[in-house]
């Protein structure tokens, strides 16, 4: 495997919600290789072809319920961004972005404006679905244990501190978000465990140029293809994508987000978070 050290980092780089174009980087990896930044810490790692042809295809079919038409994806989706209309219409204080295909599978911890943990709406309605794709996301976990085992360590930790009705089995994850053609604006994750590391996998079919994952601050993109899975520090470090460049038609890019939700732990188990549903659902 191919190890690139960075010597520095580039001041003023990162802005959250910036697109990010070609000018952004001057190293483009396309070969398995482990980036370290200037302080001797890992980057990100890139290993090609781990997900096996049969198993990418499967889950682009599988997952198609998943990407669903989003407007909230903040700063990290594209275009215009504004204040969304209730149906009363009244104005929410929730920002809205443009339209982009973006879902998550998996499981999903408190927040308030649904205050109870719980299974996402495509496990609820497509388990059998999702089981077909399990073994997608037990390869990526298993990435993450070889490459970087002391973040693995971290996050099985926090999953063996959480009821395991919150957990996808066999994984080191609670929640995968799944996009579709999504080419996201520069941003930095949140909600995921601080002291884990970002995981993702790419389902391509079709062709296309560019849409290269970068991190502008360090000048270096990652050239994902079909099976391939990255390991990044996206919960401190900008990132973004380059523009997809000369698509074919009916081209797709899928990005697998495999993470642990760092709230999860204190969810109780699925009967007592029925019964706080219900609780507030009197208030």
């Amino acid at each position: 495997m191919l190890k690139i050290w960075l010597r520095n980092k580039r001041p003023n780089a990162g802005e959250a919600g910036r697109a990010v174009g070609r000018d952004d980087f001057g190293i483009l990896i396309n070969q398995n290789a482990t980036v370290y930044r200037p302080n001797g810490s890992t980057l990100a790692v890139l290993v090609k072809g781990v997900i096996p042809p049969e198993l990418t295809a499967l889950a682009r079919e599988n997952l198609v319920p998943a990407a669903g038409m989003t407007t909230n994806r903040g700063v990290a989706a594209a275009g215009e961004k504004g204040l969304r209309l209730k149906k009363d219409g009244t104005v929410s204080k929730t920002a809205q972005a443009s339209g982009v295909r973006s879902g998550i599978v998996g499981y999903f911890d408190r927040y308030p404006r649904i205050p109870y943990c719980r299974q996402t709406s495509f496990n609820e309605n497509h388990l059998d679905k999702f089981d077909k794709v399990r073994p997608v996301f037990e390869m990526m976990g298993g990435v993450l244990e070889k490459y970087l085992p002391d973040k693995y360590k971290n996050q099985m930790e926090a999953c063996e501190s959480t009821h395991p009705s919150w957990v996808i089995k066999g994984t080191p994850f609670t929640t995968i978000t799944v996009n579709k053609n999504f080419r996201t604006m520069m941003h930095r994750d949140a909600g995921d465990l601080s002291t884990g590391f970002g995981v993702m996998a790419c389902l391509r079919s079709g062709q296309y140029d560019g849409s290269f994952f970068c991190m502008p601050e360090y000048g270096v993109a990652f050239d994902m293809d079909d099976g391939d899975v990255l390991l990044g520090a996206v919960h401190d470090e900008w990132h973004g994508n380059t523009p997809f460049e000369d698509p074919s038609e009916g081209y797709e890019r899928w990005t697998l987000v495999a993470y642990y939700r760092e709230k999860m732990m204190n969810c109780g188990s699925p009967s007592e978070e029925l019964e706080r549903a219900r609780s507030l659902k009197k208030i």
